[in-house]
């Protein structure tokens, strides 16, 4: 989700892609900096930032997706936390994407 935001890419255009042909979903929110600046630093929790997170699902969901999900990020504020806190919050703050997405009872899933 990050590299479709940091490249322009429309949550819509998503729609073109045979829902088979996506393996794994991964979430991360997009910093709301020039897009010559966006480094893997960038990469948010879900949302933190600019990256139309709901959008992209919802799309995604409508093609028929029902892969895994799981979130990527690499923000540096996290290298100081403990691997269970830093699960604890991602999952957190994925739950409300995925429960808009419908799929919150099945964990990992949109």
């Amino acid at each position: 989700t990050f590299d479709l935001c940091a490249t322009g890419v429309e949550p819509t255009a998503l729609s073109a892609v045979d829902p088979q042909d996506i393996f794994i979903v991964r979430l991360s929110d997009c910093a709301d900096v020039p897009q010559v600046l966006l480094t893997d630093a960038a990469r948010l929790m879900p949302g933190e930032g600019k990256a139309g997170l709901a959008a992209m699902l919802e799309v995604l969901r409508c093609s028929g997706f029902r892969g895994p999900v799981s979130v990527k990020v690499f923000s540096p504020r996290l290298l100081n936390m403990e691997p269970r806190d830093i699960a604890k919050a991602a999952m957190a703050a994925a739950e409300p994407f995925l429960k808009a997405s419908g799929k919150a009872d099945k964990p990992g899933q949109v």
